[in-house]
């Protein structure tokens, strides 16, 4: 194990892919993983083809795992993939499966559900100690393909489309902006874009929307993926509030049938297709319907104050 230290990211995925075969051929395959970018109203989605996801992309969190088969509590994790401590809350590892460079995951030690109440502060500076990298989190029925045991993840920001289009996503679609704080009404997604220079205020902000949400919805625990990273000086975090976990295409019948759930990662622009078939034919129309199925309506998301 080592310690928490500003080169977390780097450091533990250089020592991994050192120590281990699994961890060098599924960074391998992710590295060669075909791409291709689909571009509309301003916005840009990269679509990536990644196999080795299906497990996540098809997981049953109907059934929660007990602490004996939970595969994110440490005593199950395998002997070769290596613990890093992080705090009292959480320890970091290596994503086996990964999406992003650097993909990591960052772990509660207690088997406790998945959760962002008492975490958004973590999630910060955990942003602030990875210049660079997006921290984010899935709650239980918006992506997350363990919402049994408390966990974020993290990987390399400038990956994800929606932290590199801030500025564009921000001038066309904004509806209402206000100390640093925008909602954004798209044709395709909705989403509440914070920006500070100072942690206690993206702390307080962010915690301000997601009680909002909360109340909204009727759930203590708000549905969102939410992401954070520490770019250019400022802390900026974006929230993707949601109304529905899985859109009508995860369930048709083939051939109109696209396996995608959608997290953080394909909130922010970055797809994973675990299946050939989806990579090659989704076009911007499934995406505007997937993303406008998943995506908070705009009448709920200007309910927030800012």
């Amino acid at each position: 194990n080592t310690k928490m230290q500003k080169n977390i990211a780097e450091e533990l995925y250089s020592r991994q892919l050192e120590q281990s075969d699994t961890f060098r051929s599924a960074f391998s395959s992710l590295y060669q993983s075909s791409t291709r970018e689909v571009q509309y109203h301003g916005f840009s989605y990269t679509l990536q083809l990644n196999p080795a996801r299906i497990k996540s992309s098809t997981a049953d969190i109907s059934k929660p795992l007990g602490q004996q088969s939970c595969f994110l509590c440490r005593c199950n994790m395998p002997e070769y993939q290596i613990k890093a401590e992080c705090d009292s809350e959480f320890f970091i590892s290596v994503n086996p499966y990964p999406i992003l460079p650097r993909h990591l995951t960052i772990i509660s030690h207690k088997h406790t559900p998945q959760t962002i109440h008492g975490h958004i502060a973590s999630m910060l500076k955990l942003a602030a100690d990875m210049p660079g990298m997006c921290v984010f989190y899935n709650s239980p029925k918006s992506g997350a393909s363990a919402p049994f045991h408390c966990h974020l993840q993290a990987g390399l920001a400038s990956e994800l489309p929606a932290f590199r289009q801030i500025d564009s996503i921000r001038s066309r679609y904004a509806e209402k902006q206000a100390g640093g704080i925008s909602l954004i009404c798209g044709p395709t997604r909705r989403m509440a874009i914070i920006e500070s220079p100072s942690i206690s205020e993206a702390e307080s902000q962010t915690t301000n929307i997601l009680r909002q949400l909360g109340a909204i919805s009727g759930n203590h625990e708000p549905e969102a993926n939410i992401g954070a990273a520490f770019l250019g000086g400022l802390f900026r975090a974006i929230i993707f509030p949601r109304q529905l976990h899985r859109p009508w295409q995860y369930f048709a019948d083939d051939p109109q049938k696209i396996l995608i759930s959608p997290g953080f990662a394909a909130m922010a622009g970055l797809i994973p297709c675990s299946r050939p078939c989806d990579y090659d034919r989704i076009t911007h129309c499934d995406i505007t319907s997937i993303m406008n199925q998943a995506s908070i309506s705009a009448e709920n998301l200007l309910r927030i104050e800012i």
